[in-house]
């Protein structure tokens, strides 16, 4: 499977460290989460998806985001978390190793200015 579109199905835990849900789907490539019910997201939440390029969780209510949640994407090309609702603890902007995603709408990685 390639595309995985699970946008408007009242998820909640799908991203949550006991989630078992994408194992296997190594050559997911996007995985599209909108309008769904996810309030955090664990450093485990993506293992395995090594191939992922497009993540899409807007309008979630994503309150908690772990450290490294997403260092291990390394083909991780676009990623939509619009509206963010963090505590103000956590940074407007993830690190991803030399890249970059920034809290707008859907951008593209790109490298940090300086």
């Amino acid at each position: 499977m390639r595309c995985s579109e699970l946008t408007s199905n009242k998820l909640s835990s799908v991203l949550d460290e006991s989630s078992s849900l994408f194992i296997g789907l190594t050559s997911l490539s996007y995985l599209g989460l909108a309008a769904n019910q996810i309030q955090s997201v664990s450093r485990r939440a993506f293992d395995g998806l090594d191939a992922l390029r497009h993540v899409d969780v807007t309008d979630n209510d994503i309150g908690s985001l772990q450290d490294d949640a997403f260092t291990r994407l390394t083909n991780l090309q676009t990623m939509s978390v619009s509206p963010l609702t963090f505590s103000l603890s956590v940074s407007l902007s993830i690190c991803l190793d030399h890249r970059v995603i920034t809290s707008q709408h859907c951008c593209p990685v790109r490298a940090p200015g300086p």
